[in-house]
Order: structure tokens, then C-alpha cells, then sequence
């Protein structure tokens, strides 16, 4: 979900039936500390999907703009 969250996704990653699989370097995991470190109080959670019964996590990236 950071990947999505964050926009920062890894060069090697597999597209299969699951979804997304990615393979992060450590240069990349580090990216995305540094990303949440400044953006944590930008991230809450949305309302509960209906299909997997899970709460959404979100970004608000602009004031009242979220992914």
C-alpha cells in the first residue's frame, strides 16, 4: 500500500493474480521511510471496503484530496 500511498514503487515488480508483488532494493525502502517520516500526519484511514470488510488507508496529497 506505501507504493500506491507514496508513488514511489520499485523497479522490479510482478503483475499477477493476486495483484501487485513488488521487490523493493533497500534504496527504495529507505525512500519510502524518508516519504512517511514527512507525511504521517497526512495518512488516515477511509471508510470500510465493503468487498474485503477492511478499512482503506489514505493519503490526503492536497487539502481534501485523498488516494
Amino acid at each position: 500500500m506505501i507504493a500506491q500511498l507514496s508513488g514511489i514503487k520499485p523497479k522490479k515488480e510482478d503483475l499477477n493474480y493476486f495483484g501487485h508483488v513488488y521487490f523493493p532494493k533497500i534504496e527504495e525502502v529507505k525512500l519510502w521511510k524518508e516519504w512517511y517520516d514527512k507525511n504521517k500526519a497526512k495518512i488516515s484511514f477511509g471508510e470500510v471496503d465493503k468487498l474485503s470488510g477492511e478499512k482503506t488507508i489514505q493519503f490526503e496529497y492536497e487539502t481534501g484530496k485523498f488516494r
